[in-house]
């Protein structure tokens, strides 16, 4: 199984890292930059993606985009994604739900309480 996190925070992406790679055996990627987003996806090909929406101070690298993007490739389009984010305002989980994500986190998250999530995700698609 492989999960991808997209955190700029490299410190918090570390240790979401080190947790589930420890608690799932899972091969984890992590990408600190919305530019790199959408190759690592194709490339890496993995079953879930983790993604932080408040990946930089500029509006193109918000997390919205990249969803956006990712929901739209050939190759990403089929991916689940769980939001961790910051934001819990209305018109952000608007914009969020309509683009059908499997879970949205605000952080800050009880890595327990992530990890039920990651796994309810993927026991859907029958890999965990």
């Amino acid at each position: 199984m492989k999960i991808l996190i997209v955190e700029d925070d490299k410190t918090y992406a570390e240790v979401l890292k080190e947790f589930l790679t420890f608690r799932l055996q899972t091969e984890i990627e992590l990408v600190h930059d919305h530019k790199q987003v959408q190759s690592t996806a194709e490339s890496f090909k993995p079953h879930l993606i983790l993604l932080d929406l408040g990946l930089g101070a500029h509006p193109e690298a918000s997390g919205l985009p990249v969803l956006q993007k990712l929901s739209e490739g050939a190759d990403t389009k089929d991916i689940p994604v769980i939001i961790i984010s910051g934001y819990n305002e209305a018109n952000i989980l608007k914009q969020v739900i309509s683009r059908k994500v499997a879970e949205y986190a605000v952080k800050p998250i009880n890595l327990t309480d992530l990890l039920a999530r990651i796994k309810k995700v993927l026991g859907k698609k029958n890999l965990i």
